[in-house]
């Protein structure tokens, strides 16, 4: 190996070593929605509005449940997460192009055709009564937040910044269209109210917790090793991005 070689390889792992994974945990808080037994739950007397955040960027997953014993009908053109005032639309006319491999021999060779189709959004869901339906195809937020104040991070300091809902930075609303007639002639509205309350940055192993091993089911032959996850919650999201720790 020539000394080019060998510098090169020193470089790339001094660059390696000053470069660090952080997670940034953001945390939320409402007015009108509560946590209850890990869930973040919204209700009213026509619905139940559960919604789990938990994700990278943190997706807008939420489960709208009816608990009348009538149909209600949820119009996808009428609903809209609002991040700091702009509306982003739940329903989109665009198709959606799939391609599969369909197999047609079971020879060692492996011989198909791949098969490419179409698909619509659905518009206007129809919850009959005591069901639910799920909605999950937006996410909150682009990028992690860059504030002078949580770059010092260390194994044992995890800078944080605090919110109140006036003084967020990010501030968001999840507002659902629905009625018990299909023309939607009598509709109502859910208007749900968030804001980021807390932002934190820190290392891998804080974000995962500490760990054990336990066996899942009684069982099994090998226990799993299992993560505290001390910030995983309905209400939580967070980024993993890299820092470069490099001073020149």
């Amino acid at each position: 190996m020539n000394m080019k070689n060998i510098i090169y390889i020193l470089l790339i792992v001094f660059l390696s070593s000053c470069t660090k994974k952080v997670y940034q945990v953001i945390e939320t808080s409402s007015s009108d929605v509560a946590e209850s037994e890990n869930s973040y739950i919204f209700e009213n007397d026509d619905l139940k509005v559960s919604y789990n955040f938990w994700g990278e960027a943190g997706r807008m997953y939420f489960t709208v449940f009816n608990k009348t014993e009538k149909p209600i009908f949820v119009d996808l053109n009428r609903c809209h997460l609002i991040v700091n005032q702009k509306s982003f639309n739940y329903y989109s006319t665009d198709e959606k192009i799939e391609t599969k491999f369909v197999l047609t021999s079971k020879k060692k060779v492996k011989q198909g055709s791949e098969v490419s189709y179409k698909t619509k959004m659905q518009r206007i869901y129809e919850i009959p009564p005591q069901s639910y339906i799920e909605i999950n195809q937006l996410f909150i937020m682009d990028n992690e937040f860059e504030f002078c104040e949580l770059n010092k991070i260390s194994s044992k300091n995890f800078p944080f910044l605090i919110y109140t809902q006036k003084s967020s930075p990010f501030r968001f609303r999840n507002f659902i269209t629905y009625d018990v007639n299909q023309d939607f002639s009598t509709y109502e509205t859910v208007d749900n109210v968030f804001w980021v309350s807390k932002v934190t940055n820190m290392y891998k192993k804080a974000f995962k917790g500490e760990k054990s091993k336990e066996k899942i089911c009684p069982d099994d032959y090998k226990k799993k090793v299992i993560y505290q996850q001390p910030f995983f919650k309905p209400e939580n999201f967070y980024f993993i991005f890299t820092k470069d720790n490099t001073i020149f």
